[in-house]
């Protein structure tokens, strides 16, 4: 069997990759060994084999150099040689493949424009690039690329004695410089923020703190107005999303940030979009935590404007977050009609990746039956759904419980509330808040089984007490709680 650098890096090439790795080493300009193409050649046309133990190095060798004697030196330095062509061949690709690589590449070109003196080409290449910028969308790069752009002017113009493009020159890359400062210390910041928050890092040093009670952001909000307005909108953007990770409980700043979100997104490129919600929602779900409810309703608006300004598994942007598109179903089914939720469902749940649409598409259905009463229908998509993950088996386990007790079937359905109240204590990665919610749900949900099976033994007061325990708290499955506690004060004493 083939065991070396060389054969492991190219069993990760795909076939495309493959073929054009031939032409590569076949290019005088990368390669001048013919032993290498030689090599190269009878590993890729038995490249079935590569893993079989008729592939050695003794079998190549007797293919390359038929009638001589292996000799191992002479083998492992071809394997060594053909290992640094195929990391050049990755590198190669790349920069070709990756959009993104055409403005460093452009950057080269004019650069050595001005090295070599060749003026009428830069000039005209730096023009033909600023009449395109003001059509450009804003992607993670742009300020950054814009102000390195500038930097090159200047130092084109310096050595040229053109103070006028000179001074523009250096105005404009400080601009672009604040810009690219805004956008990476709120993302840093808001990374940070996500990481206490949901792993519980702790940091030796309270970065958010010293730098918002450092800063004056405000004054240099105030001293920055009048320059270049989607740079502005842009700084703006970024420092309001810095106010929304210094103070959660104040929310003046959210909806500021939503409406400059909403009049500017089309401005900025798929996955900056992606970015910009992601950190909206974020500071959503933080705000409803700490008793802000109708963040609840600002969170479901926000997820759906996403989904139509977002393109998913598309240019870069990998697939929607299963767990989120479930979710906001639910949300859906919570706050609008049902109608609403099945149409989300049908036009973006290939949103997820292909793996996960499965599981997506008949957990979401089973939900929607639910709320329409069909519940034998719910049972159905139900009994589709198999996951290994916490939330999914939570959500399952939930549903089915719900169901059994709108079916009245009291026996299974109190036999589900006890396996669900086992699977809370016997999870570890559930946080604290999920752990107590969930222990409540099921907790309400076994009394209200009960009382549902012989109501005869219970009277108002017992079901007004579960009203104002569920009324007090932000329980999940909270509305369904109390509609069907309501329910209950009919039917007892």
């Amino acid at each position: 069997m083939l065991k070396s650098r060389a054969s492991d890096i190219i069993k990760s090439f795909s076939e495309e990759e493959r073929k054009y790795f031939g032409q590569f080493i076949r290019s005088p300009y990368f390669n001048s060994n013919k032993n290498l193409i030689k090599l190269y050649s009878v590993i890729n046309e038995d490249f079935h084999r590569i893993d079989s133990e008729k592939m050695t190095e003794e079998s190549l060798f007797a293919e390359i150099f038929p009638g001589k004697k292996y000799n191992y030196n002479i083998m492992k330095n071809l394997l060594s040689a053909l290992a640094v062509l195929c990391e050049e061949f990755i590198v190669t690709d790349f920069y070709k493949r990756n959009r993104k690589n055409e403005f460093r590449n452009f950057l080269v070109l004019m650069n050595e424009f001005d090295t070599r003196h060749l003026d009428k080409y830069f000039n005209k290449g730096i023009k033909k690039y600023k009449e395109a910028s003001p059509a450009m969308l804003i992607e993670s790069d742009t300020y950054i690329n814009s102000a390195l752009l500038e930097e090159s002017i200047y130092f084109f113009n310096s050595s040229r004695s053109d103070d006028k493009a000179l001074e523009e020159a250096v105005y404009n890359e400080l601009v672009y410089y604040i810009c690219d400062f805004y956008r990476k210390l709120s993302r840093s910041m808001w990374k940070v923020d996500i990481n206490k928050g949901n792993i519980n890092s702790i940091y030796e040093k309270d970065f958010i703190k010293i730098l918002t009670g450092n800063i004056d952001f405000e004054s240099l909000m105030v001293q920055l107005k009048g320059i270049d307005e989607k740079a502005y909108n842009f700084i703006y953007l970024n420092n309001l999303l810095i106010k929304l990770v210094k103070k959660e409980e104040d929310t003046a700043p959210f909806y500021e940030l939503k409406e400059l979100v909403y009049k500017t997104i089309d401005g900025y490129e798929n996955y900056e979009r992606f970015s910009i919600f992601t950190k909206m929602l974020s500071y959503c779900a933080s705000a409803y935590r700490i008793g802000k409810t109708e963040f609840l309703d600002e969170s479901l608006d926000v997820r759906l404007f996403m989904m139509e300004k977002v393109k998913f598994n598309y240019a870069g942007q990998g697939p929607f977050n299963f767990h989120y598109f479930i979710e906001t179903v639910l949300m859906l089914l919570l706050n609008r009609p049902v109608e609403e939720a099945q149409q989300y469902l049908e036009k973006y749940f290939n949103s997820v990746a292909p793996d996960k649409r499965e599981i997506t598409y008949n957990l979401s259905m089973a939900h929607i039956m639910e709320v329409k009463g069909e519940y034998n229908k719910a049972i159905e998509f139900l009994s589709k759904t198999a996951h290994t993950d916490t939330e999914v088996k939570g959500w399952i386990k939930r549903l089915y419980i719900r169901t059994y007790y709108s079916l009245n079937e009291f026996e299974p359905g109190i036999d589900a509330v006890k396996a669900f109240i086992s699977f809370v204590k016997d999870k570890n990665d559930l946080n604290a808040h999920a752990r107590v919610n969930y222990s409540s749900f099921a907790a309400i949900t076994e009394k209200m089984f009960r009382i549902k099976a012989e109501p005869e033994k219970y009277d108002t007061e017992d079901v007004n007490k579960l009203i104002r325990t569920v009324e007090e708290n932000n329980f999940i499955s909270k509305k369904w709680q109390l509609e069907k506690l309501n329910e209950l004060k009919g039917i007892v004493k």
